[in-house]
């Protein structure tokens, strides 16, 4: 440890016993996220890509659904996401609708509230729309996510 200065050794030490104390206190794991594959498509001359994702709770409380459009900054109500968590006999468990950017932004998520679920398999696939140059809207649907089992194995 020659070299280093005390001060240095003394933050580090106490980052080090912070850092275990916290670690301790807090669940290793709150949930775990499974993502679809990411498509890209083109409006306007514009690429875009979108993705879903699906959420469960580590302690099988519950589950969310993602939805997430990105690839060109646009001022606000021109990208729109929608989200649907689906349980395993494909009924939809919660949707969140049709989210519109409020504010310029080159991305764009909406997430379900969290949903209370029974135990067994939960997947997720979104939409997402783009406002064309002639103001009409071009719909995706997103890729849909694999199951993941709740509670988690």
């Amino acid at each position: 440890m020659k070299g280093i200065s005390k001060s240095f050794r003394r933050v580090c030490l106490v980052g080090a016993v912070v850092g275990a104390l916290v670690g301790v206190s807090v669940p290793a794991a709150y949930a775990q996220s499974l993502w679809s594959a990411y498509f890209t498509f083109s409006v306007s001359g514009y690429t875009y890509g979108d993705k879903a994702a699906v959420t469960v709770f580590a302690d099988g409380s519950g589950a969310t659904a993602r939805a997430t459009l990105d690839g060109v900054t646009r001022s606000p109500n021109c990208l729109a996401t929608d989200a649907i968590l689906w349980n395993g006999s494909w009924h939809v468990m919660s949707e969140t609708g049709y989210s519109y950017n409020s504010y310029t932004t080159y991305t764009w998520t909406c997430v379900t509230f969290p949903k209370v679920t029974n135990h067994g398999l939960y997947q997720s696939q979104g939409s997402t729309k783009v406002k064309r140059d002639d103001g009409t809207w071009y719909t995706h649907y997103t890729s849909g996510t694999d199951a993941l089992r709740n509670p988690l194995p």
